[in-house]
């Protein structure tokens, strides 16, 4: 190869000469010894030239041939830019310690299109990377290896429809040993279950009930789930003809009676806006004594099945307790009262 310059990736150059003998090859204008075939194979950067000897005459120095031996990149590190065990769709950055010439791998295999200085590692397995420089290629990395952990994905089975005031039961499949379940209702109330994989709960008014759980596994991946149930207001009446009346400071109620019933709720407030339950009742009538004097109570009344669902609110019905004030009495002096 005359007055080229050679390079190979392997590590190595054929040289041949013209002459199929008497050659002898030199390295920068010194013999190598032993160097004599018309084949030499170049490991070493320098100027290449040969020279032949025939009938006891040497040949002039052939053209220079110029190998360029290029070394081999050092060895990259791996820096994550986070941690390496995460949940199934996480990910972490992993950066080369090489700004150019890169190339990731995973489990031994490259990555396609992966040469920038940092990938996304989103699947597990052994990552490395290796940088290439002139056609040299470096070692590969050592590894670094990502685990990515299960995620729950959780079904909630649960009624789409219920009335208000009725009580139901919702539940999540699953396969987690070890896994946490945080319930919550929103429109309603859980009266037994949490941190368990099924509930209990009582439907509040009529509207959309939300029932929302959150399932974390021994790895600490959670899946969040919600379905929503259509609350309806319960198809018998609300209790009609509430009568309300004062009678000092006690009040008694009265209405007329709703078939099927359980029993009866009744609320009161002074301001129709805060309500409070005052108690309940199996009859179409309720009493109740130690009120404020002076003062107008409203009253309104439900009526609950044995399933629980219940009724509308009756119309308000009101009851001012009036206390008439007597003048004393005084023996001997008081004529007429």
């Amino acid at each position: 190869r005359d007055g080229a310059t050679a390079y190979s990736p392997s590590g190595s150059v054929t040289l041949t000469s013209s002459s199929a003998s008497g050659n002898q090859w030199f390295l920068d204008g010194l013999p190598i010894g032993g160097a004599t075939n018309q084949i030499y194979v170049a490991t070493g950067t320098g100027a290449y030239t040969v020279k032949v000897t025939s009938g006891g005459c040497t040949s002039a120095s052939s053209a220079p041939t110029n190998v360029t031996v290029n070394p081999i990149p050092s060895t990259p590190t791996i820096t994550p830019g986070g941690p390496t065990t995460f949940c199934d769709g996480g990910s972490v950055l992993l950066t080369s310690s090489s700004a150019t010439g890169n190339q990731w791998f995973l489990n031994g295999v490259a990555i396609s299109g992966q040469t920038s200085q940092t990938t996304v590692a989103t699947a597990a397995g052994s990552y490395t990377v290796a940088v290439t420089t002139n056609g040299c290629t470096s070692a590969n990395s050592a590894i670094t290896t990502v685990t990515v952990n299960p995620k729950p994905n959780v079904t909630i089975t649960a009624p789409t429809n219920m009335f208000s005031g009725a009580s139901a039961a919702a539940s999540v499949n699953h396969g987690c040993a070890g896994a946490t379940f945080v319930w919550s209702v929103s429109g309603g109330t859980i009266t037994s279950g949490q941190g368990t994989p099924g509930i209990t709960f009582t439907a509040g008014a009529a509207g959309t009930l939300i029932i929302s759980v959150t399932v974390t596994n021994s790895f600490g991946c959670s899946d969040f789930k919600s379905v929503n149930v259509t609350v309806q207001q319960a198809s018998f009446g609300a209790p009609p003809f509430l009568s309300a009346n004062a009678s000092g400071t006690s009040a008694n109620l009265s209405w007329a009676t709703v078939v099927p019933v359980d029993h009866y709720e009744i609320y009161r407030s002074t301001d129709n806006v805060n309500w409070t339950l005052r108690g309940t009742s199996a009859s179409n009538t309720f009493g109740e004594a130690g009120l404020s004097a002076s003062t107008t109570y409203l009253y309104k009344v439900r009526a609950i099945k044995a399933d629980l669902t219940v009724s509308a609110y009756s119309p308000i019905n009101a009851a001012t307790t009036i206390a008439f004030n007597d003048d004393s009495l005084t023996a001997c002096l008081t004529l007429v009262k």
